[in-house]
């Protein structure tokens, strides 16, 4: 069990600096590894399989049983959560496969003249993620209008999303920052698939005991009763 500290004290030297009060809320040692935490006053126990013996996998590959590689869990209030997409069923050029995309620095267009480190996407990068946007709005349009105005829940995710592509768009960053928007494009866009996801393929599914493949990232479920009136 790491031991957990919710206050640090700062650096005191400049070469010492590779750390600051602002960079953490939570910052914990386990061994040689140092964990910080930013939005937690607490961090659990990390379990990184020094002792696990390798053995072959489900995947048909050797190498330790890594839990956190494992579907997503359950809940009838995200339902959503069991029809986010694989990453593999939608390779490059379709416009969701962005929603898996990782800016690097050469991908960030500083501003020329400005005295900070701020900047931009490069404009292929932008209109990519933008493609994300035009797949979701389109998608909840579609989906309104044959279901009379239904599943105003998911409108607010596209206003979201709409808002953050605006200001990759027109919004100088810096680096940190503008992976921070990407990212949450990146979420709002999953999210917004994965509700048209269940609500045209998954609960018609669920209703007809169809149980034809999908490219689901599918989920554990204690209950029996729940992967098995899921699609697969």
């Amino acid at each position: 069990m790491p031991t957990a500290l919710s206050m640090f004290k700062s650096n005191t030297t400049f070469q010492d600096g590779w750390l600051q009060a602002y960079d953490t809320r939570t910052i914990a040692v386990q061994g040689n590894l140092v964990i910080t935490m930013p939005n937690m006053d607490f961090i659990p126990a990390f379990h990184h399989f020094e002792e696990e013996n390798i053995q072959a996998r489900a995947d048909g590959c050797f190498g330790a049983i890594d839990c956190f590689q494992w579907p997503q869990a359950y809940d009838h209030i995200f339902c959503n959560s069991t029809c986010i997409p694989r990453k593999e069923a939608f390779p490059s050029p379709h416009p969701l496969h962005w929603a898996w995309f990782t800016p690097t620095q050469e991908d960030f267009k500083p501003i020329p003249g400005n005295s900070f480190p701020v900047g931009t996407l490069t404009t292929d990068k932008v209109e990519g993620l933008d493609s994300l946007r035009k797949l979701a709005e389109k998608q909840v349009q579609d989906c309104r209008a044959n279901r009379q105005g239904k599943n105003d829940a998911v409108v607010s995710r596209v206003l979201s999303l709409r808002h953050g592509i605006s200001r990759l768009k027109m919004h100088p960053l810096t680096f940190r920052d503008l992976l921070m928007f990407v990212t949450d494009a990146q979420r709002l866009c999953l999210e917004i698939h994965s509700f048209m996801n269940w609500i045209l393929l998954a609960q018609p599914c669920i209703t007809a005991g169809d149980r034809t493949a999908v490219t689901f990232f599918n989920h554990f479920s204690r209950p029996p009763i729940v992967p098995h009136s899921l699609p697969l």
